[in-house]
């Protein structure tokens, strides 16, 4: 087994993937990419995206709405404070995408904003067949170290603390460990765990998203609660994942 040593380790390379290891490597930390798919398609919006949330901003819902959206949102599920760091916080990654090439304006240089009244947020609706193309075009310009077809299996531990990861190759059955000062799990969603409401075979959403993350932070011990959900918004939830 190879035995690769970094501060950081990012498992998972999709859209948080993509942002924590930029974000890593710009604070000058090393940092290994494991994706078990490729960095170019992998994630929940390998095949394309066509929003993506404005959150505050002149053009769609003020602080105080925020506020009011976050307090009003299911509690016993989701912490408010976090919810509305999300929407006060989403323009700026909005920028972060256009700084990595996606465009997200219309011809004439405005954004083409909808809101849906009964989940309190706004939305850019935009052309992104290539968003997560030029995300991994993004990673790939920083010092990252990208590890495709490599599927992080199992979390290292050290008495009660994580100390890294184990990644296997897909296509040749090698075994890397990656000890790492933090590991940051970013292998988010669950979808292929169950039957959803939108088709038996989960046609809308990656057929990569086995929820990885979760079975390895389980058995590292982590506390799990929420599992009965694997989306949630404001107003409705949906039942098959959880959160960690």
């Amino acid at each position: 087994m190879k035995i690769v040593h970094t501060e950081i380790l990012v498992i998972g390379g999709g859209i948080a993937g993509c942002f924590a290891s930029i974000r890593a490597s710009k604070m000058g930390k090393s940092v290994p990419l494991l994706e078990k798919a490729t960095l170019r398609r992998g994630g929940s919006v390998g095949p394309g995206k066509d929003h993506v949330s404005i959150g505050v901003h002149p053009e769609s819902i003020s602080y105080d709405e925020a506020r009011e959206y976050a307090a009003a949102a299911k509690k016993d599920l989701v912490d408010p404070n976090v919810t509305l760091a999300v929407d006060v916080h989403a323009y700026e990654r909005v920028k972060d995408l256009e700084e990595f090439g996606v465009h997200l304006r219309e011809d004439d240089g405005s954004y083409f904003i909808w809101r849906i009244p009964e989940r309190h947020f706004c939305c850019i609706s935009y052309r992104g067949v290539d968003t997560k193309v030029k995300l991994g075009k993004a990673v790939e310009k920083t010092t990252t170290k990208i590890f495709e077809r490599t599927m992080g299996i199992e979390l290292i531990k050290d008495g009660g603390r994580v100390i890294g990861a184990v990644g296997l190759n897909t296509r040749s059955g090698e075994l890397t460990a990656f000890i790492a000062k933090a590991t940051i799990l970013c292998t988010g969603e669950t979808t292929r765990q169950y039957i959803a409401p939108d088709g038996p075979f989960n046609t809308y959403f990656s057929p990569t998203n086995t929820g990885d993350a979760e079975t390895m932070a389980y058995r590292a011990g982590a506390k799990m609660v929420n599992m009965e959900f694997l989306y949630w918004d404001y107003v409705t939830v949906r039942a098959g994942g959880c959160i960690v």
